[in-house]
């Protein structure tokens, strides 16, 4: 399932499904004009989704819709959340967001204990074909929107909280997407405002609320990132739009504890650059899908396939602390399970029972060394 930014039959962009199997290709739903105040004229159906939908643990999708004609650079109202539900093909409207106190919906949501988190985004630094005609047009309306935020929303009572307003001194105008650390905080990037005014690397703790900038971008070491991060181990890896040696961009290492950044590789015109969005792919290369644990390190995961509990029988000979974390085939952290093994050996319970069937894997994870089992959930 995806969803398209132009296109369909009020050229607002459409939700389709592809069928791997059969290659047959169906456009689910198509976003519409909506009239009503002129800001807010299309905000009932959404309109111009730029960012990728997330399956929730509830079974339906759910997504942003931007409020921006990319082709005729115009705002139309500043987009929304939605979802969508694949059993009966239905679309619900969720949030309306509004330039004074959110901004406009670009990116991705993520899922985290069952709440949905996401961004909003403002005035682009880079890349001004996104929107920044339309937005130079309407500023003087909606200052806010220049910084953007970052918001939870809860699918089951619907409710919408703004958590985090970016700004200039901190970093503003975010359009990648969340990530959750393996430290359960939130981690992203702005593309602009920081220190040199050219994007910052932040963390944001779902549970204190509190914002951190970590790293401000700038110059030769790259700035104005546009995508997302990734994780790996102890660091996070990324891509700027722009800045570097060559002016097109960088590839980064960060580790966000110790605050160490390094620029791994420069981006140039011949080979590649200026990426906008999303992140790195992290590929094992061990055929069987399965990490090689050390030798004083064990996991067992049963039964085979689960149903509503799933059971990781844990020996750690070390007694180091493990985290524990469930990914789907496409790995993005499904669930971050608050219980976990303090040292020595374990044995603990986890609930899926919400988990939609199909193919899980459950890390545990140490300072040095993961262990990934496949998850079969019926």
């Amino acid at each position: 399932y995806g969803a398209a930014m132009g296109g369909g039959n009020w050229d607002a962009g459409v939700i389709y499904s592809y069928n791997t199997n059969t290659s047959v290709y169906k456009d689910l739903y198509d976003f519409r004009i909506s009239y009503g105040d002129y800001y807010q004229r299309f905000v009932d159906s959404g309109y111009a989704p730029f960012g990728s939908l997330i399956l929730a643990s509830d079974g339906k999708l759910y997504g942003m819709a931007s409020g921006y004609n990319a082709y005729y650079q115009n705002i139309h109202g500043f987009g929304n959340i939605y979802s969508f539900n694949i059993n009966n093909n239905t679309y619900t409207n969720l949030h309306a967001f509004g330039g004074t106190k959110d901004g406009f919906g670009f990116g991705s949501m993520i899922e985290h204990n069952h709440i949905l988190y996401g961004m909003t985004s403002g005035k682009p630094q880079y890349a001004p074909q996104l929107m920044d005609v339309a937005f130079n047009q309407h500023a003087s309306n909606f200052p806010a929107v220049n910084s953007g935020n970052i918001f939870s929303f809860d699918p089951v009572s619907q409710t919408y909280n703004n958590l985090y307003n970016f700004d200039t001194v901190n970093g503003l105008a975010p359009y990648g997407s969340l990530i959750v650390g393996s430290d359960d905080k939130f981690y992203g990037m702005a593309s602009a405002g920081g220190a040199n005014s050219s994007g910052v690397i932040f963390s944001f703790d779902p549970i204190s609320k509190v914002y951190t900038n970590l790293h401000d971008f700038g110059g030769l070491f790259g700035a104005k990132p546009m995508g997302d991060l990734t994780q790996s181990g102890d660091y996070l890896f990324g891509t700027t739009s722009a800045g570097g040696g060559n002016g097109s961009g960088v590839i980064f290492r960060f580790n966000p504890v110790t605050r160490d950044y390094i620029e791994l590789y420069n981006l140039f015109d011949s080979t590649g650059s200026s990426p906008l969005g999303g992140g790195f792919a992290l590929v094992n290369t061990n055929p069987t899908g399965i990490l090689t644990p050390r030798a004083n390190q064990s996991m067992d995961v049963y039964p085979v396939p689960a149903h509503n509990y799933l059971t990781a029988d844990i020996e750690n000979a070390t007694g180091e602390p493990v985290l524990l974390k469930i990914t789907d085939i496409n790995g993005r952290v499904v669930w971050v399970p608050q219980t976990k093994p303090e040292n020595g050996n374990s044995k603990i319970q986890l609930d899926i029972s919400s988990f939609e069937s199909g193919l899980y894997f459950l890390q545990a994870c140490t300072s040095d060394n993961t262990i990934v089992k496949k998850i079969v959930k019926e």
